[in-house]
């Protein structure tokens, strides 16, 4: 069984009393594991192995996906033998135990629509609810939304904007998350009545999205929202598809009794999905309760087509993550999973801040700990999600995802793209779209520049430049290089050198993606240079910087 550790999916420090800076670590994905059905076939890739196994009689875990929720119960009648581990009240599925005589069975079955293998899943600050917007519009004299919507602004109920985090738990008692948020509760590993989280990630994930604040520079993005629990994920993090898809069903069932709202899934599998699987299925269900599902894209980049399920749900908000400039310039991070989908779709759909983000520890009382991770974004996003529907209670799911697309900061190839999506989360913009209906205040960013070459033949180069008009402290040159359809035979090198023709930083290697930063402390024209250093192709670069417009100077020299 392939597994996702959870290591490998973000970098960690504590935080007692200072904002102590790190790198994130990077993993590179591999595309191995294919999330979709065999041509003519209702079996999932994932389950081939199985089929043609030696023990014929041996029993494995499957999501058996019905044309009907009612479909179960004929499946039970024609199949009495069948070892059913679970049905859902919500979702047209079944968890169970079969052998290949039986899946030879159900295959024939009109109902049956697919079988796939119940594999694991993994789960995948202030200074960022300034950069991303969040921050202002909690502010009193800007637009004082906070996810409160109950008229109490000392207590927590289903009338607030309510967000479920599907995850590893939540500890109630962190002094950024107690006072009663946690309004619900679903235990799908231990069956306990109260919350809790033995493993940290879920406490981290719902700071994030609704941190009430022990201090200012820790509160979340929606800091009066409530939260509900879900644990699906156990003490390392791992967990079932069968075990998501319990919590998924859970919180469609019982959205009216805690006022749900929104739902967080910073947890997926590696690989590629075309979003046909069970748990991809199970999100476009959660949209159509009237639910919006916020899913972290994955951190198999910088690699293209990483983009698995639950992300690859068409009606999931599946969010990338992105370095903000107290963390090296607005660049989307190198781990971050890329698209397109197996099916060719343009995934994520936007990207929020999800590098070294400061949010509560689990189990600690009132300490505080960094994670980086696309884990990290999504909720930020679900906050914002929170924030306007406070705004506006009204919004459906369209609406939302229209709102967040269009106030976007578009950020890579123009439009929807394979990396950012639309590009960098606006929050302060689309609540004011939600409560007005226009903005009438922009966000305070750096500029955000773009440009596209191609390198026809190696050990040549292209040379752009940028002016330097002022400098804000603590602001840097931000550079991101991406080749497209990247191989090892195709690769090229990045440089930025200041006023004086200095070199001052670099970034080579064999990858997909390159990344700089430097802090300027003189104005001036800086240069970039991008050399091809193996094969060709094309190329682009972001920059984010206080600049003049952003030019190319010299092409294939």
């Amino acid at each position: 069984m392939r597994r996702l550790y959870l290591s490998s999916c973000m970098a960690i420090l504590l935080v007692f009393s200072s904002l102590a800076m790190f790198q994130p670590a990077n993993s590179l994905a591999t595309n191995q594991l294919q999330w979709i059905k065999q041509d003519g076939s209702k079996v999932f890739s994932n389950l081939m192995p199985y089929m043609h196994a030696k023990e014929n009689d041996k029993k494995v875990p499957v999501i058996i996906t019905l044309s009907d929720r009612k479909e179960a119960l004929t499946l039970q009648k024609n199949m009495p033998k069948l070892t059913i581990k679970k049905s859902y009240r919500t979702l047209p599925m079944v968890a169970a135990y079969v052998n290949i005589s039986e899946i030879e069975a159900l295959v024939n079955m009109k109902q049956v629509k697919q079988i796939e293998y119940d594999s694991t899943v993994k789960a995948h600050m202030y200074k960022s609810t300034i950069w991303f917007g969040s921050h202002e519009v909690n502010k009193e004299n800007k637009l004082n939304i906070d996810g409160d919507m109950d008229g109490d602004s000392t207590s927590y109920s289903k009338e607030d904007a309510t967000i479920a985090i599907v995850d590893t738990g939540i500890d109630p008692n962190h002094v950024n998350l107690d006072g009663g948020k946690v309004v619900g509760w679903y235990d799908g590993i231990n069956g306990r009545s109260q919350p809790y989280d033995d493993q940290g990630h879920g406490t981290h994930v719902a700071g994030i999205a609704a941190g009430e604040g022990s201090r200012e520079q820790y509160k979340g993005a929606a800091p009066g929202a409530s939260l509900v629990g879900v644990k699906v994920l156990n003490s390392i993090g791992s967990g079932t598809f069968s075990g998501v898809l319990a919590g998924i069903d859970w919180v469609i069932a019982n959205k009216e009794v805690y006022g749900i709202d929104v739902l967080n899934m910073s947890l997926g599998a590696g690989g590629s999905s075309d979003g046909n699987d069970a748990l991809s299925q199970a999100v476009n269900q959660v949209a159509a309760a009237g639910i919006v599902p916020v899913v972290s894209a994955g951190n198999g980049g910088p690699n293209e087509r990483t983009i698995s399920t639950p992300a690859a749900a068409q009606d999931a908000i599946t969010v990338g993550a992105l370095a903000d400039p107290s963390r090296g310039g607005f660049a989307l991070a190198s781990f971050s999973s890329r698209g397109p989908t197996a099916d060719g779709r343009v995934k994520p759909d936007i990207s929020g801040p999800g590098v070294n983000i400061i949010a509560p520890r689990a189990n600690s009382g009132d300490q505080y700990i960094a994670y980086s991770g696309t884990s990290m974004a999504s909720p930020y996003v679900a906050g914002s999600v929170a924030l306007m529907i406070a705004a506006n209670p009204n919004l459906t799911y369209s609406e939302i995802k229209s709102i967040l697309v269009e106030t976007a900061h578009d950020m890579g190839p123009r439009g929807v793209d394979y990396y950012y999506g639309i590009g960098k989360i606006n929050t302060y913009g689309a609540v004011q779209i939600a409560k007005n209906g226009q903005i009438t205040e922009g966000l305070f960013t750096p500029n955000l520049k773009y440009g596209e070459e191609d390198l026809p033949s190696s050990n040549i180069s292209d040379t752009w430049q940028i002016d330097t008009q002022k400098l804000e402290n603590g602001v840097p040159i931000s550079v991101s290089l991406t080749i497209p359809n990247w191989s090892f035979a195709k690769d090229f090198d990045l440089y930025l050198y200041d006023a004086d023709n200095k070199l001052v930083s670099s970034s080579t290697g064999n990858s997909p993606f390159k990344h700089i930063y430097y802090q300027p402390t003189t104005k001036g024209i800086y240069t970039i240079q991008i050399k091809a250093t193996s094969g060709t192709g094309d190329y682009f670069i972001d920059v984010s910087a206080y600049t003049a417009p952003f030019s190319l100077i010299a092409d294939d020299q």
